[in-house]
């Protein structure tokens, strides 16, 4: 019998919106149903890009996936990637992974992840780790960003603070960013508000995991 849970319905309206809505650009962007092969087309576009003095980041470490993938492929190139992580889980609360989390959810409890030798983690919310860092690293651009903080608030700030630093080539993998209910108010809110769309193409899709690749610096 099928289900008739209205959450049902509301999961199904969400994936369809969301295909409706990106069509035109997933027909012209690498698809991939494997996240991590996402993941490995994303930073290696980036690489080859070759933004001098470009910074490699991650927003989002939880468990360390997305650090260890990106961070061996990056030390091939003696390389290295940034995480930034409070390890105390979300900031607030997620309407994803189809139920939903609450602020706290995907915690670690403080304990930080094992990674590549490469990889090196700023401790704390963005909010209160991002400005040092940007500051520690004069005017160097970035390179690569995965943005993985999943919902609006931290994805804003981040996105807002980077910004200026952002070049023709820079690659951002968004992890949650279409595709369940909700997807409009967290990290597709935060990108739309911050850039134009002439300011970049998408290159990528899997299952609500988005790249996209600046094609300019975003004017002020």
């Amino acid at each position: 019998m099928l289900d008739q849970n209205p959450m049902t319905f509301l999961l199904e309206a969400s994936k369809r919106e969301s295909f409706e809505h990106f069509r035109d650009h997933m027909e012209q962007s690498m698809l991939f149903r494997n996240k991590k092969q996402q993941r490995l087309y994303n930073v290696r576009r980036a690489i080859k890009n070759g933004i001098d003095g470009g910074l490699y980041v991650e927003f989002g470490v939880a468990k360390g996936d997305g650090c260890r993938t990106f961070g061996e492929v990056l030390g091939e190139h003696d390389l290295t990637l940034t995480g930034f992580d409070s390890f105390e889980g979300l900031e607030e609360d997620w309407t994803g992974m189809h139920t939903g989390r609450q602020a706290g959810a995907f915690s670690t409890k403080g304990k930080l992840p094992e990674v590549p030798d490469n990889v090196a983690f700023e401790e704390g919310w963005v909010q209160d780790t991002l400005p040092g860092y940007l500051k520690a690293n004069g005017k160097a651009p970035f390179a690569f960003i995965h943005m993985d903080m999943d919902t609006y608030t931290p994805t804003a700030y981040a996105l807002a603070a980077v910004k200026s630093r952002l070049r023709k080539g820079t690659v951002i993998l968004f992890d949650e960013l279409y595709g369940y209910p909700g997807w409009r108010h967290h990290e597709y809110k935060a990108l739309t508000e911050t850039l134009s769309e002439g300011d970049y193409q998408y290159i990528s899709f899997a299952a609500e995991a988005v790249g996209i690749e600046m094609l300019r610096t975003p004017k002020k």
